[in-house]
C-alpha cells in the first residue's frame, strides 16, 4: 500500500536535495535514508544516484543527475521530473521532517507486508 503522503514526502525530499545539495542536512539525510525506503522504482533510482554522486563528491544539479542516470541506464521519466520535483518544494527548511515522514511511511509499508504474510 502506497499512500499519497509517501509519494509527496519522497518528491519533496528529492526536490530539496536537488535544490540545495550542499546544505549540511542533505548529507545527514542521504546517510539516514535508504533506497528501500522509497515506494517507487523511479524515485528510488533518482535517490540512489543523488547518494552515489554525493559520496563521490560530484556536483549535483538536475542536468548532471540526468546525465548520471542515463549513464547507468536507469529508465525514468527524464529531466522534466527532476525540475518538477524542485518546483514542487514547499520549503527546504522542512527537509529533515520530510526524511522522518518518509522513513515512517517506509516502516508502515514493511509492517503491512509482515502482517499480510502472517495472514496467508
Amino acid at each position: 500500500m502506497i499512500t499519497t503522503n509517501s509519494v509527496e514526502f519522497e518528491r519533496q525530499l528529492i526536490g530539496c536535495i536537488l535544490k540545495d545539495p550542499t546544505h549540511i542536512k542533505c548529507r545527514e539525510i542521504l546517510d539516514s535514508i535508504s533506497v528501500e525506503d522509497f515506494s517507487d522504482y523511479e524515485r528510488a533510482g533518482i535517490f540512489a544516484a543523488l547518494k552515489k554522486m554525493s559520496e563521490a563528491k560530484k556536483n549535483i544539479d538536475p542536468m548532471l543527475v540526468d546525465e548520471y542516470l542515463i549513464s547507468i541506464g536507469l529508465q525514468y521519466s527524464g529531466l522534466i521530473i527532476l525540475f518538477e520535483m524542485i518546483k514542487e518544494v514547499f520549503s527546504c527548511a522542512n527537509r529533515a521532517n520530510y526524511a522522518s515522514k518518509l522513513k515512517g511511511e517506509s516502516k508502515k509499508r514493511d509492517l503491512i507486508k509482515i502482517l499480510n504474510g502472517a495472514l496467508i
